[in-house]
């Protein structure tokens, strides 16, 4: 169960990271 769970926060913060770098070269350009 534990394995399954380290997946599942593993695909969140694969999906998120990116999102979030995308948010911050934005803010970065619209300066």
């Amino acid at each position: 169960m534990e394995n399954y769970l380290a997946r599942a926060i593993l695909l969140l913060v694969i999906f998120i990271f990116p999102a979030l770098v995308e948010c911050e070269v934005r803010l970065y350009d619209f300066r």
